[in-house]
């Protein structure tokens, strides 16, 4: 005889995991959007890096090879398409500006992404609309200036375009939820299959996805309208198609020059899938799964660190405040963030690399949906506060419009703080050491760089503007560079060469300067500030 006492599955898909589905965003809601995407772009232009820049270690690296679609030292097609197209279409700065450029709008495009995606999930019931988008929108302005991801919207860099294609993702996805059309799930598909292409981390979003799609389709068969039906069949017919159709990138990607970064030999370019294979799996594999199945407590504790200088430790509650509401009234969204949130910060906590916090970006973005979720939350109680104290409508109205401006105005926080930490519009120094230097060596000399990845602000000026055809690269010219290629030239050597190690894919001791000889210093530059917040100096040496 069946227990009363335990519900069906079907019972608990139909209350627990209902097809409820949130009202979509309004017109108003995607001027909001585009208002705090010109608000995000601003900032992030007056900040910009005007070209190349040591703020990241692969940064020039990405300023060079997308826009004579070379390939980088992991798997980045889309990102390389688009820097090739953002390269070769805007008409004013230089290439690597045009980059740092595209970085900027696409992570402005992402904040109001976010936006769209949390006014989806507020709660509706009892909240005015003044509250919800006053909640969405702080939310989506703590991300945009929160210190690690503004770091990235400012230089040439895939975090921050990666961002943009996984809230791309996130409102195709809730576009279906909403229509439950198959051509919508279709262009979801797609959209996901495209953002590997920005950063093959994504595919741990995969099982969040895959569980609020499936929760969706069993909740829907339980229904007997027409309109909420949806036929699995057709359903991974068209997601496997749009799937396949973005991930063929790998594929086609059209390597035209050598992959020079991390010490990818040139061999190695991927052009048959057995070196796809390798480039895009093996690519940093000592550094996946360095703590086995679970991350050691310290991990964890250095990741909640790096939430609080995000959001503050006002930000982490809200976040845990957002969390319990989608839990208890948003199942379904509940599972589709949770699950891609958790997969990644799991991944991520198992990396063992020094600048593992921009990994964790994805998660800040998913996090700064909760953020909103729960300052929505604590507002419907500030409000129930409000009308417990009956007061009248003109001053109920002026609490409200109070209410929703101060939680807007603690979006200036982070900005203000973060401002100067972020502020690389008057970083010239490369270009003004190099424009010295191309000037200074004399004909036929040797420039010896530093490892491949440190070497790219010297590769930029070969490979995108073909400068001094006549000095010898030799870490350009061969992955594993030694010193019978020096050929008797007159030899320099960069502060980063003497510093990390000369020529090869790996930072070592130096191959190709002997340490007896005499390094004598011939131009002092600037200094620019590195990945670690110290500042490099840029010194030329005659050896």
């Amino acid at each position: 005889m069946h227990d009363t006492r335990y519900p069906s599955l079907a019972r608990l898909l139909q209350s627990k995991l209902s097809l409820a589905i949130p009202p979509p965003p309004t017109r108003t809601d995607r001027l909001i959007a585009l208002s705090l995407t010109l608000i995000a772009l601003g900032v992030y232009l007056r900040t910009l890096s005007p070209s190349l820049s040591f703020l990241s270690i692969d940064s020039n690296e990405l300023a060079t090879l997308p826009p004579i679609l070379g390939v980088v030292h992991a798997s980045y097609p889309l990102y390389t398409w688009l820097g090739f197209l953002f390269s070769h279409l805007l008409p004013f700065g230089d290439v690597a500006h045009r980059i740092n450029l595209m970085s900027a709008v696409l992570g402005a495009a992402s904040i109001g992404g976010l936006y769209l995606i949390s006014i989806r999930l507020l709660p509706s019931e009892m909240l005015p609309l003044i509250y919800r988008r006053s909640a969405a929108a702080t939310g989506a302005l703590l991300f945009a200036f929160s210190r690690t991801f503004w770091s990235q919207a400012v230089v040439a860099e895939v975090y921050a375009p990666n961002v943009a294609l996984i809230a791309l993702t996130l409102l195709v996805i809730l576009r279906w939820d909403h229509t439950r059309s198959n051509w919508d799930f279709f262009f979801f598909a797609l959209t996901f299959g495209l953002s590997l292409g920005t950063h093959l981390s994504n595919l741990g979003f995969a099982p969040g996805l895959v569980l609020f799609v499936a929760l969706t389709t069993v909740a829907a068969s339980r229904l007997s309208t027409g309109s909420a039906s949806i036929r699995p069949g057709i359903l991974a017919g068209a997601g496997l198609a749009g799937f396949g159709l973005g991930a063929i990138q790998f594929i086609l990607w059209p390597p035209r020059s050598g992959a020079l970064g991390m010490g990818t030999v040139l061999q190695d370019l991927p052009r048959t899938l057995p070196n796809l294979y390798r480039h895009v799996q093996l690519v940093f594999s000592e550094f996946r799964q360095a703590f086995l199945l679970m991350p050691p407590p310290d991990r964890l504790m250095i990741y909640a660190n790096w939430l609080r200088i995000q959001f503050g430790l006002i930000g982490i509650v809200l976040g845990v405040v957002g969390l319990v509401f989608l839990l208890i009234r948003r199942q379904r969204y509940f599972c589709l963030l949770m699950g891609m949130y958790g997969v990644h910060l799991w991944f991520f906590t198992q990396y063992r690399v020094f600048d593992l916090d921009v990994f964790f970006i994805p998660t800040h973005f998913l996090w700064a949906i909760f953020i909103g979720v729960g300052l929505a939350v604590t507002l419907m109680g500030m409000r129930w506060l409000v009308q417990a104290t009956r007061l009248n409508i003109r001053m109920t109205r002026s609490i409200h419009a109070a209410l929703a401006l101060s939680i807007l105005l603690w979006c200036l926080v982070p900005f203000a703080h973060n401002w100067s930490e972020n502020d690389h519009s008057k970083d010239v120094a490369i270009n003004d050491f190099y424009a010295s230097v191309w000037d200074y060596l004399p004909e036929g000399a040797a420039l010896i760089t530093g490892p491949t990845t440190f070497s790219y602000d010297a590769f930029y000026w070969r490979m995108v503007y073909q400068t001094r055809d006549d000095v010898l690269l030799p870490s350009l010219q061969s992955p594993q560079p030694a010193s019978i290629d020096l050929g008797g030239r007159d030899v320099y050597a960069t502060e980063r060469a003497l510093k990390y190690g000369s020529g090869g894919g790996a930072l070592g001791p130096p191959r190709l300067v002997d340490p007896t000889d005499w390094q004598l210093p011939v131009i002092l530059g600037g200094q620019s500030r590195g990945p670690f917040g110290g500042d490099e100096p840029l010194v030329l040496y005659h050896i």
